[in-house]
C-alpha cells in the first residue's frame, strides 16, 4: 500500500501528496477530508498554542486538502468531497473551547464550499459524528466523565466509514450536504 501521509498544516507537503496521488491514481472520485486533533480543556486553561494547534490541524488542514484536490475534481466534472466534522460543529460543550471552535470553523468552511460549488457536479457532504472510539480519547479517559458516553457506547470508526460509504453511493442526482450520526 502506498503511504500518502503528510502534515496537513503544511501547504507544500499537501501539494506534494496531491501531485503523487494525481500521478499514481489520477483525479480521485472521492475525497474524504478526515485529519483532526482533539483537546478537551476549559477555555481559561487553554493556551494560545493549544488553540492555534486545534485551528491549524482541524480547519487549516481541511482547507489545504480541499484546496489541493477540489480544482482537479471540479475540472473533471464529478466527485464527492466528504469532510468529517463532529457533533461539536453544531453543539457547544463545556471544556471544548479550542476543539469546538475549530469544528465550527470546519462546518463554516463546508458551508462556503457548498455555496461556491453547489452548482457544479461535485457533491459536498459534512459528516458530523458524535463521540467515536478512536485513539484521540486515550489521553482523556472518557469513562470517568459524566457528560461523555463510555468508550464501549461510542460510535466505532467503522460506523463513520459506513456513513461515508452510504453518502457517496447515493444516486448521482442525490446530494447529502450534512449527515449527523450519534451513538444510541
Amino acid at each position: 500500500m502506498v503511504d500518502y501521509r503528510c502534515d496537513v498544516t503544511d501547504a507544500e507537503q499537501v501539494a506534494t501528496v496531491r501531485d503523487r496521488v494525481l500521478e499514481d491514481v489520477g483525479v480521485p472520485d472521492i475525497l474524504v477530508n478526515n485529519a483532526g486533533t482533539f483537546l478537551l480543556k476549559p477555555f481559561d486553561e487553554t493556551t494560545p498554542a493549544e488553540f492555534r494547534e486545534q485551528l491549524d490541524v482541524n480547519v487549516t488542514g481541511v482547507f489545504l486538502v480541499a484546496r489541493a484536490f477540489v480544482p482537479a475534481m471540479r475540472e473533471r466534472g464529478r466527485g464527492d468531497v466528504v469532510t468529517i466534522g463532529s457533533v461539536s460543529d453544531h453543539m457547544a460543550y463545556p471544556g471544548n473551547a479550542a476543539y469546538g471552535a475549530s469544528k465550527w470553523g470546519v462546518r463554516g468552511l463546508h458551508e462556503v464550499l457548498v455555496a461556491e460549488l453547489g452548482s457544479t457536479a461535485l457533491r459536498l457532504t459534512l459528516v458530523s459524528p458524535g463521540p467515536t472510539n478512536t485513539d484521540l480519547w486515550d489521553r482523556v479517559e472518557p469513562d470517568a466523565l459524566d457528560d461523555v458516553p463510555d468508550r464501549a457506547a461510542m460510535l466505532r470508526p467503522r460506523d463513520v466509514a459506513e456513513a461515508v460509504r452510504w453518502v457517496v453511493t447515493r444516486p448521482a442526482g442525490v446530494s447529502v450536504p450534512l449527515l449527523r450520526i450519534m451513538p444510541r
